[in-house]
């Protein structure tokens, strides 16, 4: 998989958004662009990232 940034630390994944660009790569059609553009390194705002 090809996250839009590489993950170099465990720090990286704590946002979610590698996770959820993984998602999208194996089942695009469940995790679509709607879903993954509401996805963000903001955790503050964000409920999915903190589920």
């Amino acid at each position: 998989f090809a996250p839009p940034s590489p993950c170099a630390s465990p720090q990286d994944l704590a946002s979610g958004v590698a996770l959820a660009h993984v998602l999208h790569s194996i089942d695009a059609s469940w995790f679509n662009e709607t879903w993954l553009g509401r996805i963000r390194d903001d955790t503050e705002d964000n409920w999915r990232l903190k589920v």
